[in-house]
């Protein structure tokens, strides 16, 4: 469970997001077209960094072109476990992209995003992405923890959402 300064809080507790529901609620955006056409700000902003490099997931897109400058919910960003179909699962568990998560964290604290919500390998269960486990979940498995260790040594803060798809 989360630590007690990490909890979010709770309508029960007298606590409320920014949204005001008891739920963090967001989008897949970038601005705040979402929030004022729903008329309630974004807990939450989702940005994707599969542009197939490594670059893409240390610096993360949206907050290099200042496109959430002065957002002030919490980020979640969906992080590929490998760049591409040339990196392997076993050159992840074996720690060869550690690096580039340990920028991801320099990256999160430079821009004050410490809490940011990281989907690591998002939808790894299906077959459609370069990081899908498929059959080969022993080196899945020690992939994702070598880059959740990387990450969380620079940033701490750092949630891991663990986010497969639903079938």
């Amino acid at each position: 469970s989360p630590s007690p300064s990490r909890r979010p809080p709770s309508l029960a507790t007298g606590g409320a997001f920014r949204s005001g529901l008891a739920w963090r609620s967001g989008a897949t955006a970038t601005d705040d077209a979402f929030a004022t056409w729903r008329g309630r700000p974004l807990d939450v902003a989702t940005t994707f960094e599969d542009d197939g490099t490594w670059k893409g997931t240390e610096v993360v897109w949206a907050l290099e072109n200042g496109s959430l400058t002065g957002f002030q919910g919490t980020l979640s960003v969906a992080v590929p476990m490998l760049s591409n179909a040339n990196d392997t699962l076993k050159q992840c568990a074996a720690g060869a992209y550690d690096g580039h998560f340990r920028t991801l964290g320099d990256t999160l604290n430079h821009y004050g995003r410490q809490d940011s919500y990281i989907r690591l390998g998002w939808e790894a269960n299906g077959d459609w992405y370069p990081w899908s486990a498929g059959t080969d979940t022993t080196d899945w498995k020690a992939c994702f923890r070598s880059e959740v260790r990387a990450l969380r040594s620079v940033d701490p803060q750092a949630q891991i959402d663990w986010n497969m798809n639903k079938d």
